[in-house]
Formats: C-alpha cells, sequence, structure tokens
C-alpha cells in the first residue's frame, strides 16, 4: 500500500512538472532493468487497483504493470537529437559517472554523439580500451547525458 501511495505521489509530481517543464514522455523501468517508454500526448489515463497500475492510452490500448515489479517511474524529455532511446548490446557504467563512462561492447565506433537533456551536441572525449570505450565526462556539468554510439543510445548521469 505505501508502494502505491509513493507512486500515485510521483505521478501527481510528475504531471505538475510535466506543466512547468514540457515533459513529454513517460518511462517505466521495470526491476529486471526493461523499460517501455510512451508519449504522454498519447496517454489518456494512469490507474491504480490492487496491485496494478494501468496505462490507457488514447488509441485505446493498455498497458498493465504489476506495482511490486516496477522500479521506477521516469517523466523525461524527448530531445530531437534522439528518437529512440535502447541499451541493445552496451553497458555503460560507473553510473551515475563523476569522471570517467565505461562502455563496454564496442570494438571500434564509426560514429558517437553526445547530447544534453535540450538536444545540443556536446563535444566529447573518448578512448578505445579492451573492448570497451571510455568516456572523459570531467568537464561535463551534472546532470542527465544520452550517448549515441555506432546508432545505440545510452542514458547515463553525471555526478
Amino acid at each position: 500500500m505505501k508502494k502505491q501511495i509513493l507512486i500515485a505521489v510521483v505521478l501527481l509530481c510528475g504531471s505538475l512538472c510535466m506543466q512547468a517543464t514540457d515533459v513529454q514522455s513517460l518511462v517505466v523501468q521495470a526491476k529486471g532493468g526493461s523499460e517501455s517508454t510512451c508519449v504522454l500526448s498519447g496517454v489518456r489515463k494512469i490507474t491504480f487497483s490492487g496491485s496494478t497500475m494501468s496505462v490507457v492510452k488514447k488509441d485505446a490500448t493498455q498497458s498493465d504493470y504489476t506495482i511490486s515489479n516496477v522500479q521506477k517511474l521516469l517523466f523525461g524529455l524527448r530531445t530531437s537529437a534522439i528518437n529512440e532511446v535502447s541499451t541493445g548490446s552496451l553497458k555503460a557504467y560507473p553510473n551515475p559517472a563523476k569522471e570517467v563512462l565505461n562502455v563496454d561492447g564496442i570494438s571500434k565506433v564509426d560514429n558517437l554523439h553526445l547530447y544534453n537533456l535540450t538536444g545540443s551536441e556536446l563535444s566529447v572525449s573518448y578512448g578505445l580500451v579492451n573492448n570497451g570505450l571510455q568516456i572523459s565526462t570531467g568537464d561535463l556539468s551534472q546532470g542527465l547525458y544520452l550517448l549515441q554510439v555506432n546508432n545505440q543510445t545510452i542514458k547515463f548521469q553525471k555526478r
């Protein structure tokens, strides 16, 4: 019951933030790491019943989530630079990063772009090390970033 109240408060705060910051998407992150994203303008309502959270969309489709399996509800900006956020086969750590972000699963870099949440591309310094990538994050301000490597995107936080 406490978790339901907490999720309801998060949703309420998120809806208030939507008006102030033009938030456009809802991400439901499961404890297993899977994510489901939907555009908020396409959501008709979010309801809680027993141990289930339901997201009903304007096109009459519905997604149901077991509340005990929901790790996070995130309200985020959708940038014009990145249309789809997926981790694919990449693994980034530590997250949040301080000085360096390591990305495993990269043997070569065909393209690399770093964006802040307003969609602005930032310059980034990186190197390939042991079938992985090391991104220098020391010069970045604290906040959330999107790193696009070889057409796969990773979200990370800089502290």
